[in-house]
């Protein structure tokens, strides 16, 4: 099914466990609890697609356009999504531990209550993102921006922080976060730094 066409497509339910669906146009197609685990989906246009309650366990989405996707509750444990435009996504409650993200841009998505443990975030853009009461425990966030991220209840515990940007990132009742952390990162020193963090310098 590489390259196939299923824009506007309603396919909820269906089942592509480690389907080839590489360079696929699912534009705005009804994915809603679609198993995908395993399946090949990099450089796929999936812009505007419902994936609310998808299982992505593994998949490969390197390179996909998942714009203003919604992805409420879905399962992308282990997934790569590695240079994938995830702009305005909606991923609330998504759970994505272990998942690979780096270089992704996640500019504007809501992400509130995800669960992105252990995931690699490295260079990830996340400006204006809310991130509220997500679970970040033991992520890579290294070289990530989160300007104007919404960074309220998230847990930070053991994250790599080294050289992200947090300017004017909104982070009351951070969980987790160490003053080592805080020195690691490009705004520990610049004017930018959210008062909540400075005063942990």
């Amino acid at each position: 099914m590489r390259g196939a066409q299923l824009a506007k497509a309603r396919l909820g339910g269906c089942t592509f466990n480690e389907v080839n669906l590489r360079s696929a146009n699912l534009w705005q197609a009804d994915l809603q609890g679609v198993d995908f685990s395993g399946a090949i989906l990099e450089g796929a246009n999936l812009w505007g697609a419902n994936l609310s309650r998808a299982k992505l366990w593994g998949a490969f989405l390197d390179g996909a356009t998942l714009k203003q996707a919604n992805l409420t509750e879905a399962d992308l444990w282990n997934a790569s999504l590695n240079d994938a435009d995830i702009f305005r996504a909606v991923l609330r409650g998504a759970s994505l531990p272990r998942a690979n993200l780096q270089d992704a841009k996640l500019m504007g998505a809501d992400l509130q209550n995800a669960d992105l443990k252990r995931a690699d975030l490295g260079r990830v853009d996340l400006q204006k993102a809310n991130l509220r009461g997500a679970n970040l425990a033991g992520a890579n966030l290294q070289g990530a921006d989160l300007s104007g991220a919404d960074l309220r209840e998230t847990k930070l515990f053991a994250v790599n922080l080294e050289r992200a940007i947090l300017d004017r990132a909104c982070v009351l009742e951070v969980e987790g976060l160490t003053e080592a952390q805080l020195a690691s990162t490009r705004s520990h020193k610049d004017a930018g730094l959210p008062p909540a963090l400075r005063n942990l310098s």
